[in-house]
């Protein structure tokens, strides 16, 4: 399911206008990564969590064989809640 079929999905749900949908769910996705880019985790209950995590990156030197950090790469992983054993998922 993309975002426009999810709009049109929760619109036929509550028999409301997309539009008006369009702008909660862009709202929503706003705050969503605005705290995820704050560092903040997102935790949406019964749903899952939006976990912010940082990773290092390693290089070698070719030459002498030595290990290094280049950088740290900051992104983010999601955790499903209950998900599974709720609609069996994994089935």
């Amino acid at each position: 399911m993309n975002r426009e079929q999810l709009a049109r999905a929760v619109a036929d749900r509550l028999r409301s206008r997309r539009g008006g949908i369009d702008e909660i769910l862009d709202t929503a996705f706003e705050v969503i990564i605005d705290s995820l880019v704050r560092g903040e985790n997102v935790a949406l209950r019964g749903f899952g969590t939006f976990v912010c995590i940082i990773r290092s990156v390693h290089g070698k030197n070719i030459v002498t064989g030595e290990r290094h950090i280049l950088h740290n790469q900051r992104g983010v992983r999601f955790r499903s809640h209950r998900l599974s054993t709720i609609y069996k998922l994994d089935e």
